[in-house]
């Protein structure tokens, strides 16, 4: 994890990569919500029930586990895991 607090991220969402600064101490649950408020200044709304997945890491992220319990870091992705879609 960053020193600093923050992963810098890509969100995939749409055909669309958005790039994100994120709190490294966030859980999931709150990651999403955190996502979906950033992509709404950004006129992207999210259906509820969305879920995210990190692309190229086999991770299974808990809902309540801090992010910083994984190696996840900078330059890291996310996929916005539609209801329905990507499996």
């Amino acid at each position: 994890m960053a020193k600093s607090g923050f992963v810098n991220v890509g969100v995939h969402i749409q055909g669309r990569v958005i790039d994100l600064r994120i709190p490294s101490l966030v859980t999931k649950i709150h990651l999403k919500r955190v996502i979906a408020e950033a992509l709404s200044t950004a006129r992207i709304s999210l259906p509820v029930g969305f879920d995210l997945r990190f692309i190229g890491k086999p991770l299974e992220v808990s809902e309540s586990v801090p992010l910083d319990s994984y190696a996840i870091g900078d330059g890291d992705q996310i996929e916005i895991v539609l209801k329905g879609r990507n499996g």
